[in-house]
């Protein structure tokens, strides 16, 4: 009798607690997928971003320093991305002794530039600004400039041609003013950054006047553009790095970059490779590899082969703290440089021999390949990923699939392998030989970003045509709703503009928007409404 009662009672509480819930939560959940249904039928960046920032107030969980608090701000929300970050920052441990600081100094900028955009003077913006310090002042000074600090331009394409000289030239004076107050290390960052604003006005007078301010401390951080150099002159601006305590050998590269005089750059470039093949207690491989690219991009390939020979030698004597990547690297420089294809080959032989076999025994064939000898699984996958595109670039599609077979994690491991360099012919077989470790939605992912990477490499009208032939196939195949599908969609799209088909552009939009609608994920939905804003194309 008394198991029967209580049989009845709970399941008596049961279904008061289902009324309840469906008395309290009921509306609020047909609220919701209303508004959801509404901006299915009249879809907008408007109304996509305002349902993003509400399932993102809403999520039991928000990442510190997200990247959709940056797009609300360059979107003009800025009341929504300071919510958003403020609660973001909040759950940060330890909490920042005052948040909201925190957040005003993340949102500085967009503030910034946008009450100069509305024509306020730049010491009325400052004053209505939170937060504003002299990395401010550069970032909308670039921004001013058109050059995309934020990684996209505006949507209205504004650029310097719409902002007064004059108010670049008076935030770089600020930046001037500030800086004398800091520390050196950041005055001399800033001071930099003040002459770099005045080199992109062409002011050499002024730029040339900042930079002789620096102050000196030893190995000062300094890293200039090619512009700034080759406004003040390349000789001028070493002796003044190296007044101020500059030692990197970057500078070195970037000074041949700006000089005119090839023969000086040649100078520059063998100085470098000099002091980085020397360097102790291992050569810099990287560095000599940059140097090494900087003679091709300048038309010096008499000196980027001779350069790539003594990388090859250096390998050999002096092994890199992970042997396998110097054999790898000076495949890569023989093969830009020019070299014969057995120089290449050879090298890479050498580079296989750093692997075991399964059984123990030195690989001799990709087909057979084990495990690194030094090094970690991560290191083996990279070596392994990084030999597979030099194959694939000498038309060896077969041994790269090979390197490829059993990789962690295949969709990282499909998209770092594949480079503009490789013949578009081979890269339909490498993608098909792909399918077997990817889902299709995973496939379509690599297929965009390999395509999107040719054309923004600008590598030819063959590249462009494979590139918008595959993003016209996907756009007509069936609808992708996994978690990866708006990001292939935004790529779709702006594959789209930079083709110039308006029809592919819109197509990537709309099925951004469906997707990010159907999965109803925050960052879906901040993502689809921050390129629906960036698009001519849609309200």
């Amino acid at each position: 009798m008394f198991h029967t009662s209580f049989r009845y009672f709970l399941a008596a509480t049961s279904a008061a607690m289902l009324v309840y819930l469906g008395l309290t939560l009921g509306p609020s959940i047909r609220a919701e997928n209303e508004r959801f249904a509404a901006c299915k039928n009249d879809t907008s960046s408007q109304c996509l971003s305002s349902l993003g920032v509400e399932q993102a107030m809403d999520a039991r969980f928000v990442p510190p320093h997200m990247p959709e608090v940056s797009m609300l701000a360059q979107m003009g929300r800025i009341d929504d991305a300071f919510a958003l970050a403020l609660r973001a920052e909040s759950e940060n441990e330890p909490l920042p002794e005052d948040v909201e600081a925190t957040v005003d100094r993340m949102l500085a900028s967009h503030r910034l530039t946008g009450a100069l955009r509305k024509g306020k003077s730049l010491q009325e913006a400052m004053e209505m600004t939170p937060g504003v310090g002299a990395g401010t002042l550069w970032i909308t000074a670039l921004d001013f400039l058109g050059r995309r600090p934020y990684g996209v331009p505006a949507r209205d394409g504004s650029t310097a041609d719409a902002i007064p000289r004059d108010v670049v030239s008076e935030i770089a004076q600020r930046i001037v003013d500030i800086a004398q107050n800091e520390p050196v290390r950041p005055r001399i960052s800033h001071l930099v950054e003040a002459a770099e604003l005045h080199a992109a006005l062409g002011n050499r007078d002024e730029a040339l006047k900042v930079l002789q301010s620096l102050p000196r401390t030893d190995n000062a951080s300094i890293n200039p553009s090619e512009n700034l150099v080759r406004l003040i002159g390349s000789s001028t601006f070493l002796q003044l790095y190296r007044e101020a305590g500059g030692t990197h050998l970057s500078i070195l590269l970037t000074a041949a970059a700006a000089e005119p005089d090839m023969t000086l750059a040649a100078t520059y470039l063998e100085e470098a490779f000099t002091a980085s093949s020397t360097k102790k207690p291992f050569p810099e491989y990287v560095w000599m590899e940059r140097i090494i690219e900087r003679a091709v991009d300048l038309g010096l390939q008499p000196l980027a082969l001779e350069l790539a020979r003594a990388f090859e030698d250096r390998a050999d004597t002096e092994p890199a703290i992970f042997p396998v990547f110097a054999h790898i690297e000076a495949a890569r420089v023989l093969l830009l440089a020019g070299a014969d294809e057995g120089e290449v080959q050879a090298r890479l032989d050498v580079a296989l021999s750093m692997f075991r076999t399964k059984d123990g025994k030195t690989a001799s064939d990709a087909s057979e390949i084990g495990s690194i000898r030094w090094g970690t699984r991560w290191l083996d996958a990279q070596a392994r990923r990084e030999m597979a595109t030099l194959k694939a670039r000498l038309g060896e599609t077969e041994t790269a699939i090979a390197y490829m077979a059993g990789l962690e994690q295949p969709l990282f491991s499909w998209m770092s392998m594949l480079t503009s360099e490789i013949p578009v012919q081979d890269v339909d077989l490498l993608l098909l030989a792909a399918r077997g470790a990817l889902s299709d939605e995973e496939l379509a992912y690599a297929k965009l970003q390999h395509a999107q990477q040719l054309l923004l490499s600008d590598t030819g009208e063959g590249q462009r045509v494979w590139a918008q032939a595959k993003a016209t196939e996907l756009a007509k195949s069936d609808t992708l709703t996994g978690e990866h599908a708006v990001r292939v969609y935004s790529m779709l799209s702006r594959i789209g503009a930079l083709v110039e088909d308006q029809r592919l552009e819109r197509l990537g939009l709309e099925q951004m928007a469906e997707a990010a609608l159907k999965s109803r994920r925050y960052q879906d939905l901040l993502m689809a409404g921050f390129w629906w804003n960036r698009s001519q194309q849609m309200p």
